[in-house]
């Protein structure tokens, strides 16, 4: 089951990697009616790149409502590793296979919860709420099941 929601972030989400979309918005002049017009695109960013002030600039886009962040669906969960099992549900299981640990995670969407557990051996491992792919990625490096990514200042 597919998503494609967004929600409207609070400044306290954002993070060094956060990923949220922007909204851009160009004018250009209608070639029948001689106006100009306003086209908006959307426009993935990722705290860190580029050079953003969180509170002076991002803060008021958010409030005029041109930065959003989608929540997270079966595409994030694929695009970090996992592998769909059942996802034609409103509850899909993904499946995570590394180095001796076979860990499936249930995504809730109706509650943004996550559980990743590990059913062979009766071990739970997150439980919680998982707005976003950022957050999702975050568990996961948590969890070390992918590698932490340090930046030298």
């Amino acid at each position: 089951m597919k998503n494609n929601a967004y929600y409207k972030p609070h400044i306290s989400e954002f993070y060094f990697g956060f990923e949220y979309e922007f909204c851009s918005v160009s004018k250009v002049k209608n070639e029948e009616t001689g106006k100009d017009e306003h086209i908006e695109e959307w426009l993935p960013r990722v705290v860190g790149e580029g050079v953003w002030d969180l509170q002076k600039q991002i803060k008021p886009f958010i409030t005029s409502n041109r930065i959003r962040v989608k929540c997270l669906d079966n595409e994030d969960i694929t695009s970090l590793g996992w592998q769909a099992l059942d996802v034609q549900t409103d509850s899909p299981r993904f499946l995570w296979k590394d180095e001796g640990r076979i860990l499936t995670l249930r995504h809730e969407y109706a509650l943004r919860m996550i559980y990743i557990f590990d059913d062979e051996v009766g071990v739970g491992y997150y439980c919680g709420k998982c707005h976003n792919k950022s957050q999702l990625k975050d568990i996961m490096k948590n969890l070390e099941l992918i590698q932490k990514k340090y930046v030298v200042v």
